[in-house]
């Protein structure tokens, strides 16, 4: 594959896992097809990165900016960025050889705006794969479905840079958990997303990941649903059994907010996400099930 002319940027928001960002940075420098730039966005880190810094400065630039979260940081990647394609890789996970290479070459044959794939979770310290999604179902004009449920993690995603240029927001800084599936959201009202059905990323589990978080979880869908409503003109009028699991998130988080203690607070986050979790998910596999049998 001659694919030359073709210059992808990637992408990598830090803040904290010096070990981690150094393990990220290697497997973008070992990538078959190698990246145009690597651009890795210092989100006011309180760790001293100096020598990864002095050790890579041929290969990779480094820009500071004050802690305004991952959004801002993978915004600001955005606006520097240079490439035709951007690529995003978080700094506590990794990349196959392969992956740029597979992924821009299945983006071309079927002239696609963005397109994630498959991926492994691994444990933190023992390396081993205790998870695949393989997200198969997560194809083509997903939206509004994207809205009840979107597993797509960000190293996973490749964008073609002009669809952003008409787009007015990127990742929403507002959205400290959630904002990448506020964005996918934002792309798959407007694009077909593809899915390359070949595994090209590892994400790491541990104990900050968001989506094991109930109360980020209400959290994200009570904002997306301000925002939603706020951007009417652009997604539309979204289906009634939506609406009322988004508005019921709402409801959920705002008597979470009030507990100050973590452990009820916790307990009471599953006790009212389950509904508006129960509406999410029947409508996912209902309007999944219908896309199948059209």
């Amino acid at each position: 594959m001659d694919e030359s002319k073709d210059k992808i940027s990637v992408i990598i928001p830090f803040f904290k896992g010096k070990k981690w960002l150094e393990e990220a940075i290697k497997t973008v420098l070992k990538q078959s097809f190698p990246p145009y730039e690597i651009i890795v966005i210092n989100d006011g880190s309180p760790e001293n990165i100096d020598d990864l810094i002095i050790k890579y400065q041929q290969k990779v630039s480094f820009v500071f900016q004050n802690n305004e979260g991952a959004a801002s940081a993978r915004n600001h990647g955005i606006r520097i960025s240079t490439g035709d394609y951007i690529a995003f890789l978080d700094s506590d996970d990794l990349w196959y050889p392969n992956k740029l290479e597979v992924q821009l070459k299945y983006m071309k044959e079927r002239k696609l705006y963005w397109t994630h794939c498959p991926y492994k979770i691994f444990e933190d310290k023992t390396y081993k794969i205790i998870k695949k999604i393989s997200n198969q179902d997560v194809t083509g004009m997903v939206f509004p479905r994207t809205l009840a449920r979107c597993n797509i993690a960000t190293p996973c995603v490749m964008i073609k840079k002009e669809c952003l240029n008409d787009l007015h927001v990127y990742f929403n800084e507002k959205m400290r958990q959630g904002q990448d599936y506020c964005f996918w959201n934002v792309l798959a009202k407007k694009y077909e997303i593809g899915n390359t059905n070949q595994s090209l990323v590892l994400v790491r589990s541990h104990t900050t990941n968001t989506s094991k978080n109930i109360i980020a979880q209400l959290k994200s869908k009570s904002m997306m649903y301000d925002y939603v409503k706020k951007n009417a003109a652009y997604f539309g009028r979204i289906p009634l059994v939506l609406r009322l699991a988004f508005r019921l998130s709402q409801f959920g988080y705002s008597i979470v907010n009030k507990v100050n203690n973590p452990e009820i607070m916790k307990m009471i986050s599953y006790i009212v996400y389950l509904v508006p979790w129960g509406l999410f998910r029947t409508y996912y596999l209902v309007v999944k099930g219908n896309s199948k049998t059209s």
